[in-house]
């Protein structure tokens, strides 16, 4: 695909690329993000989650926060399916209190609509205590 000129758009490689997280292959979906990032093909805001599932899955949540930047750099907006892919990294990865504070960060700054859907990932995987932190955000 990288050898034909122009570029193939950036829908197919975000197909190849969702295929791959399908497949499970995530260092190799990474690895094909890094390359097609090198290579200057352009990426959107449908390769960002795709991405981040990928870093999580590998237990590598936090490189998913310079693919924020990479994106953000570029002017895309971030959604809340972007911070909820985060979010179950995060979690998965037993990093409670980063995540809860994320949460909360996303919340008092309005960086992305808090949706029923951030707020069913929160309370489905933080532990009790911890949930007194989250009273009265909205």
């Amino acid at each position: 695909m990288t050898r034909t000129k122009p570029f193939p758009s950036v829908k197919k490689f975000n197909h190849l690329l969702t295929r791959l997280v399908d497949l499970r292959e995530h260092p190799t979906a990474i690895g094909l993000f890094k390359y097609i990032c090198n290579l200057g093909v352009p990426v959107n805001n449908y390769t960002r989650p795709i991405v981040l599932k990928s870093y999580c899955h590998c237990n590598c949540a936090d490189y998913g926060f310079p693919v924020l930047g990479m994106f953000f750099k570029r002017g895309c907006a971030l959604s809340a399916v972007t911070f909820s892919t985060l979010l179950r990294g995060l979690f998965m990865k037993n990093k409670i209190n980063e995540a809860l504070q994320l949460f909360l960060k996303i919340a008092r700054e309005d960086l992305c609509e808090v949706d029923t859907l951030l707020y069913g990932i929160v309370k489905d995987s933080a532990k009790d205590e911890d949930r007194h932190r989250l009273e009265g955000v909205r």
